[in-house]
């Protein structure tokens, strides 16, 4: 006997898992269930419910807590599932709970995308204007290169001479 608790641990997905708790594998073929130490049933399990919930079933947000995911949690661990009386969904519940994850993930999606376009537009017009920043500042640094034509303001101080005309110089 160990010094650990165990519990049954069921491999419900239809292919091969193999998980690793502190570096160490644990496989279980398709449908195979052991017994297996509480704590690393219950990682084991998280890591099954997220592979079957994303290559299964195509669900994005593996983390939420949701009748889908505590499902699976019930099929995997059944000796938990009944500590606790847990009663797995029906075929019919469980269409329901994946179909609903799956159009909010969807929605989810969408809702996202639109801000993605939205934050796009708006990073297009900060380069834009950052460019005719950059622009006008070349042209201030051409200016400022240019020397200033110097020239003196008001009247100069001495006329110059104008031609005598040639009917008075007699």
């Amino acid at each position: 006997m160990t010094q650990f608790e165990t519990t049954l641990f069921v491999n419900v997905d239809d292919k091969e898992f193999i998980g690793y708790f502190g570096s160490e594998p644990y496989g279980f073929k398709a449908g195979e269930s052991r017994e297996v130490v509480k704590f690393v049933a219950h990682h084991l399990a998280k890591h099954l419910i997220d592979r079957i919930l994303q290559e299964k079933w195509g669900v994005k947000n593996t983390l939420t807590d949701t009748s889908i995911r505590k499902d699976l949690m019930a099929n995997i661990l059944p000796k938990e599932a009944e500590a606790v009386n847990y009663k797995p969904l029906t075929p019919e519940e469980k269409e329901k709970a994946l179909a609903e994850v799956l159009d909010k993930q969807a929605d989810t999606i969408k809702e996202l995308s639109s801000k993605t376009e939205k934050l796009e537009v708006k990073l297009g017009e900060k380069n834009m204007l950052e460019q005719k920043v950059k622009d006008l500042e070349k042209q201030l640094q051409k200016l400022l290169s240019v020397k200033p034509f110097k020239s003196k303001m008001g009247r100069p101080k001495k006329l110059p001479e104008s031609p005598v005309p040639v009917s008075l110089e007699k």
